[in-house]
């Protein structure tokens, strides 16, 4: 269980420390559009603006993880990315820090 976490957090950093615009929405329906649509909205956001969204993913992608839905299952790294994937895809940077605040809020 622990190399499926470190890996989800993996996943988190590499698509949080490539930011997302507040105009721009996530294309995350797969994970090669994904890829592109981040490349594409790289560096949109001013540096205040890109740290708080990269906090904002991880907290995302983090409440994303239900270890009781992993269980038994062939291949829970891909379903857990599937999962992020449908949390984050049309989102803005907007929209993905006020998920972050509900939360951090619960």
């Amino acid at each position: 269980m622990i190399r499926h976490l470190s890996l989800v957090f993996l996943v988190a950093l590499l698509v949080a420390l490539t930011g997302c615009s507040d105009g721009t929405r996530l294309d995350a329906s797969s994970e090669q559009a994904m890829q592109e649509s981040i490349t594409a909205i790289q560096g949109e956001l001013p540096a205040d603006k890109r740290a708080e969204f990269e906090e904002a993913v991880l907290i995302v992608m983090a409440s994303q993880v239900d270890f009781s839905e992993l269980e038994g299952m062939d291949n829970p790294e891909k379903a857990m990315e599937e999962k992020v994937r449908k949390a984050i895809h049309g989102k803005t940077a907007s929209q993905i820090i006020a998920m972050a605040e509900k939360v951090k809020n619960r």
